[in-house]
């Protein structure tokens, strides 16, 4: 039986929602409302405020809420708003899948970061694969210069950070709040890092003001967040460290044909078969961020070497396929390029999620997203590879190290 990542066997982990750490002024324990009302309010900036119609555009005004976003420095848009908490545009929208028996949106948060960035070099592309890297919660994202070739597009170097997470009715009571707290780091990190990443990748940065009148030094307290909450609790040691979720994760899921997993205090190892070999899936405490601290760090590693201008390659349409598909997994983190022996290196995927985000059921989440994207890759991109079962992929790692 396959492992489930999706829908109700993963919601279910979530039963101490409550406990989550609250950024904003809602007390703990506060239930969100799924009510639903629809209409419009008109905003003394002349932008037009659309309330919600259904579990998506109610979704974009929870993280509007969670955000508090202030009224001369947000626009609202037919599918959700634009915000300038500084000077980087954050949009933040939600899309419906196409087919109407499908209940599920798309809920999307994008920050404007550099443009005018030379991605035709392979340099280029090559510093941003190992800064992306660092990135804790979102995918570095460009259009690839191949795409914008084809479809005769103004090749304008724009770089952007972007998080994507799948929302159902299942998990509509706790998902629109995680998100919210994960993709606020996206204008935070690009307020902190966008100087020297200009000048390292000979791009610009992508200033901009929701009017020609607004204040270019205004800065949001939103933007704290993270030095006055995150980094402070990343200075304690992992909220999950010593947790019994890894050992169970691996139980639960681990004991399958498409996954096998072996956890314990310290963290979770699983695999899962791509063609001959396995997708390395990995969670761990003892990493911490280099600028949030302690948390819990998640990876999926897939399972080819090859040499670096491969993976470079490989790392640019990733990010790129997985910021306009429907996936059906967060995009949480940035497809990079690993290193794993001398001239020879892997793509990988991490996600780190801060202490002061931590709650009951997230490593499980955090272990079952990972799976369900290195499952992505196998059918977007190795679709002709015929997969061993972990057993046998188990008894052919195991039968090569016995003497001859």
């Amino acid at each position: 039986m396959p492992c489930k990542v999706f829908g109700a066997a993963v919601a279910a982990h979530f039963e101490a929602i409550a406990a989550i750490y609250i950024l904003l002024e809602t007390p703990l324990g506060t239930v969100v409302s799924a009510g639903v009302v629809q209409g419009e309010i008109f905003l003394d900036n002349g932008s037009i405020m659309p309330l919600p119609k259904d579990l998506g555009s109610e979704a974009v005004h929870r993280i509007a809420k969670l955000w508090q976003v202030d009224g001369n420095r947000v626009v609202w848009t037919e599918q959700g708003f634009d915000w300038w908490p500084g000077s980087f545009r954050v949009s933040v929208k939600s899309q419906k899948h196409h087919d109407d028996h499908e209940k599920t949106w798309r809920l999307i948060v994008r920050t404007d970061f550099l443009k005018d960035v030379p991605v035709k070099d392979y340099e280029c592309r090559k510093t941003i694969s190992m800064m992306s890297s660092f990135a804790p919660s979102y995918a570095w994202v460009f259009t690839p210069p191949e795409v914008q070739e084809k479809y005769e597009m103004t090749a304008d170097g724009t770089l952007a950070f972007q998080s994507t997470v799948f929302l159902r009715e299942d998990t509509a009571g706790w998902l629109p709040e995680f998100f919210g707290r994960m993709s606020i780091l996206q204008p935070i990190q690009a307020a902190a890092q966008s100087d020297t990443t200009a000048k390292l990748l000979n791009g610009q940065i992508n200033f901009s003001l929701p009017t020609e009148n607004a204040s270019s030094e205004y800065t949001d307290e939103m933007l704290d967040v993270a030095s006055e909450i995150y980094v402070p609790a990343g200075r304690e040691d992992s909220r999950w460290k010593g947790a019994e979720e890894f050992e169970e994760v691996a139980n639960e899921f681990g004991r399958q044909d498409r996954c096998f997993g072996m956890g314990d205090s310290t963290g979770l190892t699983l695999e899962t078969p791509i063609g001959t070999s396995s997708a390395l899936i990995r969670l761990r405490t003892d990493i911490p961020h280099p600028g949030l601290g302690n948390g819990l760090l998640s990876s999926v590693q897939l399972p080819f070497r090859q040499d670096e201008t491969k993976t470079v390659e490989d790392v640019m349409w990733f990010n790129f396929f997985q910021s306009i598909s429907w996936t059906d997994v967060p995009q949480l983190g940035s497809w990079h390029s690993r290193e794993v022996a001398s001239g020879q290196y892997s793509v990988a995927s991490g996600t780190f999620y801060p202490n002061a985000l931590y709650m009951r059921g997230m490593a499980t989440n955090a272990a079952l997203w990972k799976l369900g994207l290195a499952w992505w890759i196998k059918k977007q991109f190795h679709a002709d590879l015929v997969d061993l079962t972990m057993a046998q992929i188990l008894e052919q790692r195991l039968g090569n190290l016995h003497p001859t």
